[in-house]
């Protein structure tokens, strides 16, 4: 997996203020639905793609830098495709931070399959 700073992440960055910012999470929310809910649904609750509104992770830790790297590069043997020659850096932040943001909402529903 890509390390954060070759994407040029600011790893001191506090990406969980962002998470709680209704403007970022809005715009990524925007992002998501022009480009991600095919594979991983309108509710994040997963299509051909993963639930990422749970606590289980299998491509890194669920925090913005470890999906900003599942975003860039994708995860080709699972048919997640790479964003970066699609969405610039700062839309893959964004988004990244709106599916943080959704981590742990699916209280109520049953567990789904591993990231």
């Amino acid at each position: 997996m890509t390390s954060c700073a070759y994407l040029g992440l600011n790893e001191t960055k506090d990406y969980e203020a962002l998470v709680k910012d209704s403007k970022i999470t809005s715009a990524g929310q925007s992002i998501f639905k022009k480009n991600c809910v095919s594979c991983h649904g309108e509710m994040l609750d997963g299509l051909v793609g993963p639930d990422l509104t749970d606590e289980r992770w299998k491509y890194g830790d669920g925090t913005v830098p470890a999906i900003m790297i599942t975003v860039t590069e994708g995860v080709e043997k699972n048919g997640m495709p790479s964003w970066k020659e699609k969405l610039t850096r700062e839309d893959i932040e964004t988004v990244a931070v709106f599916v943080r943001s959704r981590r742990g909402s699916n209280e109520g529903r049953p567990e789904s399959s591993a990231h």
